[in-house]
């Protein structure tokens, strides 16, 4: 019984020293275990298969003997080093070179858009550049505007340079809008280059710049305006009247008379010319314009009427002060009484030169700023009213047409603007003289070629004609006007026509 228990104890005991001293070799540390795998993972090529076993992990085949189990094979050792061998090195690798790939795409798209981002401000700032030089150079312009002063002689330099303010004022206008017309054509042009995968923010920046620029356009606008302020402050400080240009003038006078034009074929290209049983108020008015001996046909018809308003304008542009202080015959009229020593002064005081012009100006100034304004003002309204029932009149009994109620508040416009064009010349330094020629019973009136042009020469050139020697005045249809002095009201003997009278001649075959 003794034998036979300890036969197995025995045994148990040399299968656990096996075990560790299989433990103890397998523990101990190899010199070249970084190079070489371990033994386990390597089988000779003589070894049986049953030693390969043995050799892995004998203790867990002790414990599972030991606790009364089943030893369980495990898969191939040989399979298992292979497969680590051949594919722990390799997905590494790939892992690695697929990781190091996505980083330089990264990168490279990163730089590309730092790129276009850095081209972005760059031409924002640009922009912001040429914003800033535009409002530096509007305040340059408002910094470098003369000062006020009360020396005489920098007063006369000041109004030599403002003699033109209209047309500074339109060249300013014209620079800032080009210079505002060159932005916006770089905002398109960057719109139209900008491709279509440009990200969000890029827009936001383009919304800033386009605000920025409609910011800095509103401001060149507003320093327009007070640059315009400005020359007029500097007019109104240095001059005491605002003198205008000749050709201001030829313009103006010009228009005026084209109006006429306009007027007389808009309500009377259609009418029949008759001068049978015409009044007698009629008649002193046609005197006053061509000689009875003459006779009217009907292709100048036209002409004649216009000839005829022009006549009745004269009362208005020889005006010596203003239009509408009452002449004598009115002067026992309410509130006109004051007004009468004004037209007897300048009854008294003409031919005076300079000092006469001077003391014009100052009155015509004085009355406008006074309370006695709203009476000339209603004088003004009622003889504007006369003069245009006195032409509607004239040609009624010359046309048997009379005047509709839109023709005649046309012709009191008209009128209107004689009015203005007669203070217009009144308020000027230089003295300025209107001219409507007529001839009377039996003279001959040449043709001036300085102060007149020919308004019916239809069918002859007037460069291989010799008009002046061949034709005589009918009459005329447009006043003359002409300029003597300067803007100073110096050198009144030189002289200078501004507007050609139009004239009417009759050929002599």
């Amino acid at each position: 019984m003794t034998g036979e228990k300890k036969s197995p104890e025995r045994s148990g005991r040399l299968s656990v020293k096996r075990g560790t001293k299989l433990m103890s070799k397998s523990s101990q540390p190899s010199s070249n275990a970084t190079t070489n795998p371990p033994k386990a993972a390597t089988t000779a090529p003589s070894a049986r298969k049953d030693e390969v076993y043995r050799r892995m992990n004998p203790f867990n085949d002790m414990l599972r003997r030991r606790d009364g189990g089943d030893v369980v094979q495990t898969r191939d050792p040989q399979y298992t080093a292979m497969d680590v061998e051949e594919v722990a090195p390799v997905a590494p690798e790939q892992r690695s070179a697929n990781k190091v790939l996505e980083l330089e795409q990264a990168l490279a798209a990163a730089r590309q858009e730092q790129e276009l981002l850095r081209q972005e401000i760059e031409a924002a700032r640009t922009e912001r550049q040429a914003d800033q030089d535009l409002i530096n150079e509007l305040r340059l312009r408002i910094t470098r505007s003369p000062p006020v002063e009360a020396s005489t002689k920098k007063r006369r330099s000041s109004d030599v340079s403002a003699n033109e303010p209209e047309e500074d004022i339109r060249k300013d206008n014209y620079e800032l809008r080009y210079r505002v017309a060159q932005l916006q054509d770089q905002i398109t042009l960057r719109d139209s280059t900008r491709p279509d995968h440009s990200s969000s923010h890029t827009e936001t920046e383009w919304n800033i710049l386009r605000s920025r620029l409609h910011t800095a356009e509103k401001e060149s606008q507003e320093r327009m305006q007070q640059l315009i302020s400005l020359k007029k402050s500097i007019s109104s400080l240095t001059r005491m009247d605002s003198q205008a240009t000749d050709s201001d003038l030829t313009e103006a006078f010009s228009q005026l008379f084209d109006r006429i034009r306009d007027w007389v074929v808009s309500n009377f290209r259609r009418s029949r010319l008759d001068f049978d049983n015409v009044p007698h108020d009629t008649l002193s008015v046609l005197r006053g314009i061509l000689p009875s001996s003459m006779k009217v046909t009907g292709v100048d018809k036209i002409a004649l009427y216009q000839a005829i308003v022009s006549h009745f304008c004269m009362r208005i542009l020889e005006e010596p002060l203003l239009v509408g202080i009452p002449v004598p015959e009115a002067l026992h009229l309410p509130d006109s009484a004051s007004l009468g020593a004004f037209r007897r002064c300048d009854q008294d005081l003409q031919g005076g030169g300079s000092v006469y012009h001077e003391w014009q100006r100052a009155t015509i100034r004085a009355i406008e700023q006074s309370h006695v304004r709203d009476v000339v003002q209603q004088f003004r309204d009622d003889l504007l009213h006369q003069i245009a029932g006195d032409i509607g009149h004239v040609l009624f009994t010359m046309t048997s047409i009379s005047l509709t109620l839109k023709a005649k508040s046309a012709l009191v416009s008209i009128l209107g603007t004689a009015v203005e064009m007669q203070r217009t010349l009144a308020l000027q330094k230089a003295h300025y003289r209107v001219l409507l020629f007529h001839r009377e019973d039996g003279e001959l009136l040449k043709l001036d070629c300085q102060r007149m042009e020919v308004v019916n020469d239809f069918d002859r050139d007037a460069e291989d004609y010799d008009i002046s020697g061949n034709r005589e005045m009918l009459f005329c249809v447009s006043p003359c006007l002409e300029k003597f002095g300067d803007e100073h009201g110096e050198h009144m003997e030189s002289r200078n026509v501004l507007f050609r009278a139009r004239v009417c001649y009759a050929i002599d075959e």
